[in-house]
């Protein structure tokens, strides 16, 4: 499954991505999350004493042949779980030189499905600067949209997102519309009255920020120390893997549906 994660600057996308991933390794499933930021790589953000091979980049994997061979060796496995793992950009491999490369894009996804239950991608908020997170938009099983509700976040769902529902409609897809950093004061209902109602509210929380300034983001400190964030971060999960059963169950039934025969 993969799980398209995107949203406005400064929404916290790149957190739910991160914290959705931690959540998926809990329940034993096989991890891979992808950070498509090539301007401000995020891997040693989430895990800041992580090793990361800059051979590993993602600019190196996109310029090259995919294979499971190749992916499975650009893999940096996060310390102590032998089931989640991230990939991204690196330190000095940050230019995005592949903004056209769709094919190889698309590969990536593929293979990656094949070696992993999971896969979280980071999309970047402005999508048209990178074909990875437009192709994981538009082929990806899921896709949570993160965005604050305020006056910011409602001028980037109008400006991107709005203008791509009716191309998801006709295709079948949807989305889930994710609140972040909601507090007494945000403008919640009024954003709704606009955007159409958020299946979640994610409460802001200074832990996570404090998470962010200790380096310890990449951890699962929420469930004992941001119990609210993590209970509705437990249920968008939850919704996620029912939508997709959903789905998955769906189209098996057109594919064993049987025509019936033709009247002579």
């Amino acid at each position: 499954m993969i799980i398209a994660v995107w949203g406005n600057n400064g929404a916290g996308k790149s957190t739910v991505a991160i914290k959705l991933a931690n959540a998926y390794a809990r329940k034993g499933r096989n991890v891979v999350l992808l950070d498509t930021d090539f301007v401000a790589p995020q891997i040693n953000v989430w895990f800041p004493r992580m090793d990361v091979n800059p051979e590993a980049s993602l600019r190196i994997v996109l310029d090259n042949a995919v294979t499971v061979e190749t992916v499975a060796a650009k893999i940096s496995m996060v310390k102590g779980r032998s089931n989640y793992g991230v990939m991204g950009y690196t330190k000095g491999y940050t230019v995005n030189q592949v903004t056209a490369r769709q094919d190889t894009a698309g590969e990536l996804l593929n293979v990656l499905s094949e070696m992993a239950d999971t896969i979280i991608v980071d999309c970047q908020s402005n999508i048209l600067l990178d074909i990875l997170s437009l192709v994981a938009i538009d082929k990806g099983d899921e896709r949570v949209v993160v965005m604050t509700p305020d006056v910011k976040g409602l001028s980037w769902y109008e400006s991107n997102v709005r203008p791509m529902q009716d191309g998801w409609e006709n295709k079948g897809l949807s989305f889930i519309r994710t609140f972040n950093k909601v507090t007494r004061s945000t403008p919640a209902e009024a954003v709704e009255s606009v955007t159409g109602s958020a299946g979640f509210y994610l409460p802001y929380t200074a832990y996570i920020d404090d998470e962010l300034y200790s380096g310890t983001l990449g951890e699962d400190g929420i469930y004992t120390k941001a119990k609210p964030f993590a209970r509705v971060l437990e249920s968008l999960a939850s919704e996620i893997d029912q939508r997709h059963a959903d789905a998955v169950a769906k189209k098996e039934a057109a594919k064993n549906q049987v025509e019936p025969p033709k009247e002579a």
